[in-house]
């Protein structure tokens, strides 16, 4: 019965390797540590822009006027702590009746004066929380991390073609390594 000892595991991992006949090879590993950051965040830019656009996809826009300002405390990284806000709006509903809801979120920009108007979108089906017709609220999440894609995919890009052209400049197997 053949045994499996941890010295066999570690000399079959590694990311980078050439053997004794010359032959380069990457392993899986290493592929995955180049290209699963980038792919987390498109992934995360794409699943919440479809949040996003699900949302609206079956809401209406409408005015919705500021009832009440819920107010915490909050922390930013530039500012450290900070009062933060959360709206409430009044607007009409699909069947015509008045009501209330939160925008979901806090932030220290949504420090609105009681009575103020805004546009919201609010969903048709059900009563629920609505979404302030503003860029940093619809998009801004989805925008930040479509940079941080491009910002990681561009070090991955050249990072895979430096080891392809190491694995591509391999010497033939039936070179003589010995020779320097």
């Amino acid at each position: 019965m053949p045994y499996f000892t941890s010295s066999m595991m570690f000399r079959d991992a590694y990311l980078l390797r050439t053997f004794k006949d010359g032959t380069r090879k990457a392993s899986w590993r290493m592929w995955l540590l180049i290209w699963i950051t980038p792919a987390l965040f498109a992934l995360f830019t794409v699943l919440l822009s479809l949040e996003t656009l699900v949302f609206l996809s079956g809401a209406e826009k409408t005015t919705g006027t500021v009832v009440k300002v819920y107010e915490w405390e909050g922390w930013t990284p530039t500012k450290g702590t900070v009062p933060v806000y959360s709206p409430v709006f009044e607007y009409t509903w699909t069947d015509g009746t008045t009501t209330q809801a939160s925008n979901g979120m806090s932030a220290h920009v949504y420090n609105f004066d009681i009575g103020s108007e805004h546009a919201i979108w609010f969903k048709t089906a059900a009563k629920g929380d609505v979404m302030l017709d503003r860029f940093d609220r619809m998009w801004g999440v989805p925008t930040v991390l479509a940079g941080l894609t491009l910002a990681t995919l561009i070090p991955a890009l050249i990072a895979a073609a430096l080891i392809r052209r190491w694995l591509r400049n391999a010497p033939a197997r039936g070179d003589d390594l010995t020779k320097a």
